[in-house]
């Protein structure tokens, strides 16, 4: 707005500043009265009213700036500004504005207006209205510096919001880590001792709560119970076994004299057999001989006996 009441001053000051008609006397050849005829050369007058077209654009502009500056500002800037932009020198110069920009042409009795008043009552104005803009920027200026500090303000709390929640979730990360780590700690010391040693005294020792980890203790220490009535009964497995193999060595031992002694009564079996086998031979060649001798002694009495129930008898 400002700027726009400057163009239209300097405008509306390059109109006014332009030549004005110069007036001749004349006399009228009808009535024979003396005339006055206004002479203006062409340039300047397109001139003229090109610059107050301007002027008046220049207005309008300004107008609606200002108009949007009361919709937009606030009710203090408002107040702020009406009672800046005010007096009587405020008053002339919306006064010659408003004859000055009504048309896009300046009439005979505009153009006569004293440039110099015309100048004083618009620059004063245009002075109040930066004294104003200059009040609002500093006021702006101070507002945005206190919407800064209450940003900066808000940032810091956040930030110190988000260390203490960093923190506490550090603090929470390092508890959970702690209460995981010291049962799988427990866990595995326990689990490589009972591991290592051949037959540990006690079972694995947690105090922690009733949770996951002791339900896993618990499983390891029955894994290590049943594990130690195997390693027992595999014990007395191998004591059994060592005894069935020395049973089974002796057993073997005595089938191996057993055999021993078959085959020597095999062959003492053969011996008396082959002993009989001559007995026998030998008696038949004995009976063989007797029955031959007598058979002989038979024949020899026949050949010598003559009496036929004798012979029948010998016979």
């Amino acid at each position: 707005a400002v700027e726009q009441a400057a163009a239209a001053r300097g405008l509306l000051l390059a109109a006014l500043a332009l030549p004005r008609p110069t007036g001749t006397s004349t006399v009228d050849p009808v009535t024979g009265l003396p005339t006055t005829v206004t002479e203006e050369s062409s340039d300047d007058a397109e001139r003229r009213d090109e610059l107050s077209t301007a002027a008046q654009q220049a207005r309008v502009r300004e107008l609606a700036a200002l108009a949007d500056f009361r919709d937009a500002a606030s009710d203090p800037a408002r107040a702020a500004y009406e009672s800046t932009v005010t007096g009587p020198e405020v008053g002339a110069a919306e006064k010659y504005l408003e004859r000055l920009t009504d048309e896009p042409k300046l009439s005979a009795a505009e153009r006569r207006y004293d440039r110099k008043k015309v100048d004083a009552a618009l620059s004063a104005r245009i002075e109040t209205m930066r004294g104003a803009e200059s009040a609002l920027g500093v006021e702006r200026t101070k507002h945005l510096a206190q919407l800064r500090d209450d940003d900066v303000t808000a940032l810091e709390i956040r930030i110190a919001l988000v260390g203490v929640c960093l923190l506490v979730a550090v603090g929470v990360a390092m508890g959970t880590a702690r209460s995981l780590t010291r049962p799988l700690a427990v866990l595995r010391l326990g689990s490589a001792r009972l591991a290592t040693e051949p037959a540990p005294q006690e079972p694995i020792r947690f105090t922690g709560r009733d949770d996951e980890f002791a339900q896993v203790v618990r499983s390891v220490n029955a894994l290590h119970g049943h594990a130690a009535a195997l390693t027992e009964r595999l014990a007395t497995l191998e004591a059994d076994r060592k005894h069935l193999v020395g049973q089974r060595q002796s057993m073997a031992d005595e089938r191996a004299a057993l055999r021993e002694e078959l085959a020597e009564a095999s062959a003492h079996l053969e011996r008396v057999r082959q002993s009989i086998h001559g007995t026998f031979v030998n008696l038949a060649l004995r009976t063989l001989g007797l029955v031959e001798r007598q058979l002989a002694v038979i024949e020899h009495l026949e050949d010598r006996e003559q009496d036929p129930d004798r012979l029948a008898t010998l016979f």
